[in-house]
This record gives structure tokens, sequence and C-alpha cells, in this order.
């Protein structure tokens, strides 16, 4: 029987059964599930890696067992940077980042650890400006379209 074989779940409802974290030798990674999460199968190498245990953060107390936290990408960056103030997640995330845990963001992630989120054309929404989590030192503008590929 072949080991080596791993077919991608189809959507993010086989994330519920990744939620929690291992006690023992490997590395606990953390990815945020966010409400608007998109491409969490950029995951799936970690998950398959022997020194690696990556479990999918559903709670604020979850961040305390990671040794590494990622936020993941978002169709909507904005709306889910909201959800990580309104349920508590930002707060816990800053103070992981401050007690020098290795925190990094893929995409929208990397967009909600900078200083703000822009939205002048609605492309997400309503919201005008958001602030950021303050982790990086980069203002996101978002435009009618994607930029090209340089």
């Amino acid at each position: 029987m072949a080991t080596h074989i791993h077919i991608e779940e189809e959507d993010s409802v086989a994330l519920a059964a990744k939620n929690k974290a291992a006690a023992s030798h490997k590395i606990n990674i953390g990815v945020l599930t966010l409400p608007h999460i998109s491409n969490f199968t950029d995951f799936n190498a970690l998950e398959h890696h022997p020194d690696v245990n990556l479990f999918y953060i559903t709670s604020p107390s979850d961040i305390d067992h990671a040794q590494i936290l990622i936020l993941p990408s978002s169709k909507n960056t904005i709306a889910d940077l909201n959800h990580l103030r309104k349920e508590g997640f930002a707060g816990k995330i800053i103070e992981a980042r401050n007690s020098g845990k290795t925190v990094m963001g893929i995409c929208g992630g990397y967009q909600m650890m900078g200083r703000t989120i822009a939205d002048p054309y609605g492309v997400e929404g309503p919201t005008i400006e958001v602030p950021g989590l303050g982790l990086l030192p980069v203002n996101t503008i978002l435009t009618k379209e994607k930029p090209p590929d340089k």
C-alpha cells in the first residue's frame, strides 16, 4: 500500500479534525482558522513533515500551544482582521510575538501584520481603512485589480 500519496481535502470543513497541539518532541505550528481562510492546502507539506505537528487554531488560548504561528491567506482580509480583534485573537498574537514566538503571515495574513489596511475602492466591502496588528512596518492599499506579475 502506498503511503507517500496525499490527496488534498476539498474545502475547509476538513480543518475541524486538525485543531490540537501535540505534547511531543515535534514543533507545534499553529495556523489561525479565519472565517474567510483561503488556500489552506498551502500547509499540507508542513502537515506531512515528520518533525512538525501542524494544527489549526480555533480559540485564542490555542495560541499558547504554538511555537510558530501562521496567519494564513484570506478572501476578505479586513473582515478577518476585524474577526481576530472581536474574538480576542489579536492581543494573543501580539503577545506571542512579544514573548519571542515566530509569527508569520501569508498573503492576507501578512497584510494583517502591518500597520494599516486601506480599501479606498470598496473591494472587500464598505470599510475604508483599519489598523493592522502593527507587527510589521507595512501599509497595505487594496486596489481594484491585482498588479501584474513582474
